[in-house]
């Protein structure tokens, strides 16, 4: 979660989920509050604005993460860290928005980016779901959108889903009265193969692991 004002001193708030385009609209963020000299991208792969084609960024990414203490590179993540929900702060006048995505979609982005191409930790799939559904996971990758976003969508001014990145483009375009463009850029859980069929016990147990998701966000999954 995190603020931002427009020229007309109006308040915006974004809550943020990982996974779900957050490196993205920290971008777009970052862009529309003019700090894009302040920050990059040292993630493992992404899309080149211009071109349109895939760029590997391995060597970046693995110098940007031997940084110890304050950062003298700062990645867009480091624009602001995602927050377990919460209302304080929510009587100030503002508009409210998040980006929801499909549990199921999420899971592999998350699962290929962490696992099988960061080799951050290892377990399968089914392992890591059995750890979200008893409370174990630790990794906030793998905590349901609702830790992030609540369980009320009435609290929201606007519910977008990860299919309606251009919607949100332009309405906040409209917002800060710009006209950026966004840019996907955290790419790299896209480009491998997930390693488990999606047959049904496996859907079932997504379901299971993600039931607060389905049942509060359920009406915005496309």
């Amino acid at each position: 979660m995190f603020a931002l004002k427009n020229s007309s001193d109006e308040l915006l708030v974004f809550y943020d989920v990982p996974k779900n385009a957050s490196t993205t609209i920290k971008k777009l963020f970052i862009d529309h509050l003019e700090m894009s000299d302040q920050f990059n991208f040292y993630g493992e792969e992404y899309i080149d604005p211009d071109t349109g084609e895939r760029v590997t960024n391995f060597e970046a990414s693995a110098e940007y993460k031997t940084q110890k203490g304050t950062k003298k590179n700062k990645d867009f993540h480091d624009f602001a860290q995602n927050r377990p929900f919460s209302t304080v702060g929510s009587d100030v006048e503002c508009k409210k928005v998040c980006i929801v995505r499909k549990p199921m979609e999420r899971f592999i982005s998350c699962y290929n980016h962490l696992v099988v191409i960061n080799k951050e930790f290892d377990a399968t799939p089914d392992e890591i779901l059995d750890r979200v559904i008893d409370g174990s996971i630790t990794n906030n990758h793998f905590f349901p959108q609702t830790f992030f976003l609540g369980k009320n969508v009435d609290y929201y001014d606007k519910i977008y889903n990860t299919k309606q990145l251009d919607i949100f483009e332009k309405d906040m375009n409209t917002f800060f009265g710009k006209t950026n463009k966004i840019h996907q850029y955290q790419t790299s859980g896209s480009s491998v193969v997930f390693p488990r069929d999606l047959d049904e016990p496996f859907r079932t147990k997504v379901h299971k692991a993600y039931n607060s998701d389905y049942e509060t966000f359920g009406n915005y999954f496309k």
